[in-house]
């Protein structure tokens, strides 16, 4: 069995950029099940769909155990889908990104306490933003989930620094 690490070089898309900003690639491959393939069936099309969210010409460094760099290249061969594509998709899609994504609401919460408490012209804007977006539902009204939700999109999330 081989050891150690190896970098490869991917176009990322700018959500998956995001993902590895936080989290570490390795262990998010290693919450995929070995048998992943074998046991679902990965339509190549669900996959060749992301290609349009890929830069072209920006390839990303990321580094990997030698067994996951093999694990992906079998996959990415067994599947018919460039290695970049799988990778995207499966960090995006398949990983378990349940701890990204409560990850993201614990940092909406911080930023929407932070600005009720002291920064109003921040809670003005979210509160404007979340009445205009999808999220806001007219017969409940301002309610801290549905802001809390609005907010891991939005990009007062992202400008909100602790």
């Amino acid at each position: 069995m081989s050891t150690g690490t190896k970098t490869i070089y991917l176009p990322l898309s700018d959500h998956v950029k995001n993902i590895l900003n936080d989290y570490d690639a390795e262990k998010l491959l290693n919450t995929i099940p070995d048998n992943y393939f074998s046991e679902h069936f990965l339509p190549p099309a669900s996959v060749l769909e992301r290609k349009i969210k890929l830069p072209i010409d920006t390839s990303t460094p990321v580094t990997l155990s030698k067994k996951s760099c093999e694990w992906l290249k079998g996959a990415s061969s067994n599947q018919q889908i460039s290695l970049s594509l799988l990778f995207n998709f499966l960090i995006e899609c398949v990983a378990d990104c349940g701890k990204i994504h409560t990850k993201n609401i614990s940092r909406a919460l911080d930023c929407y306490y932070y600005a009720v408490n002291n920064d109003k012209e921040l809670f003005s804007r979210i509160l404007s933003e979340y009445a205009d977006s999808v999220y806001y539902n007219d017969e409940i009204g301002l309610s801290e989930e549905g802001i809390a939700y609005f907010l891991t999109l939005s990009q007062e999330r992202t400008s909100y620094i602790k």
